[in-house]
Order: structure tokens, then C-alpha cells, then sequence
């Protein structure tokens, strides 16, 4: 978490029962297990450490997800399938990789989490997946789709969201 006192893992309960379990950073303790209601993937815990961002890969959402209550206090529906994401340093604009199954297309899309609102979706020829980082000073984010034999490395402006280029793999 931003403030250092926790850290989540994914977890598969059993068939279809998934969520998040926190434990204590310290002592690595457990804190509480939250079940959700649908496919959790990929999960950041927010600036203030309340709550945690995560996409519902089957769902197409982005999610936030209060840490004491467990509930999904807020839904932000994002397109396809949604897998990886990635913060800016500051925890405000969270990087959604959205996948479009069967279509080996996707998209990487730029949510405000501050307004809870998607202010830039670029097209991308191939699905992203987990591989989604920003350079040390933020002008570029990098995200790798995974079509298999179709790698490509995106070079994203995070200024204006254009492709700065592509590197096949």
C-alpha cells in the first residue's frame, strides 16, 4: 500500500470465489480476506491505502474496492476484458490494459481515478497484458501485448497519449 502498512495477493478461494487477502506489512499477519463477486485480476491499492483499484477481467471493469468492508464502492465499466494495470507516481491516472477477445486487439485506456473517469482509450494491434510501466520522469509509458508471435512493445506519451513508437518482438 502507499502508506507501507499492507500488502495484498490475489487469491482463489475455491471455483469462482476470488478476491483479495490483506495481511499486516510488519508482520505479515493477516488482516481479512475479501471475497468479491466476480473475476478480480490485477489489483493496486489506492494513494490513500483505503481501497484497492482492480479489474474484473470477464467484467471489463475497473473497480475500487474498499479495504475494511470489502464492497466494491465504485464501477467503472472500461470495454473487454480488463487485465493489467499501472499508476502514474502520483496514484492519480491508473493504466488499464482492455483486452478484446477473439479479436486479438485492445486497448490501453488512462483512468482518472480522482473523477472516476476515462480520459484517454489508444488502440493497440494486439492484447496488452500485465506488462505496463512508466519511465522513471513519466513521459512514456510502456505496455507489451501478448499475442503470441505478435509481441509488440508500445512507446506511449503520456502528454498527449500518441504512439511514440513500436518495437516487434
Amino acid at each position: 500500500s502507499a502508506d507501507g502498512t499492507k500488502l495484498s495477493a490475489r487469491i482463489m478461494y475455491g471455483d469462482w470465489d476470488l478476491g483479495f487477502r490483506i495481511f499486516d506489512a510488519a508482520t505479515h499477519e493477516l488482516i481479512r480476506d475479501c471475497h468479491v463477486d466476480d473475476t478480480p485480476w490485477t489489483g493496486l491499492f489506492s494513494s490513500n491505502s483505503r481501497y484497492i483499484w482492480s479489474t474484473f477481467y470477464y467484467g471489463g471493469s475497473l473497480v475500487k474496492i474498499d479495504v475494511e468492508t470489502c464492497e466494491v464502492v465504485q464501477r467503472l465499466g472500461i470495454g473487454s476484458w480488463t487485465w493489467g494495470l499501472a499508476f502514474d507516481s502520483k496514484m492519480r491516472y491508473l493504466y488499464v490494459g482492455e483486452n478484446c477477445p477473439g479479436n486479438d486487439i485492445g486497448s490501453l485506456v488512462v483512468v482518472d481515478t480522482v473523477t472516476a473517469s476515462v480520459v484517454a482509450r489508444i488502440p493497440l494491434n494486439g492484447e496488452p497484458g500485465q506488462s505496463i510501466v512508466l519511465d522513471p520522469y513519466e513521459q512514456f509509458v510502456y505496455v507489451l501485448t501478448k499475442n503470441l508471435g505478435t509481441e509488440t512493445l508500445y512507446k506511449i506519451r503520456t502528454s498527449d497519449y500518441a504512439v511514440e513508437a513500436t518495437l516487434a518482438l
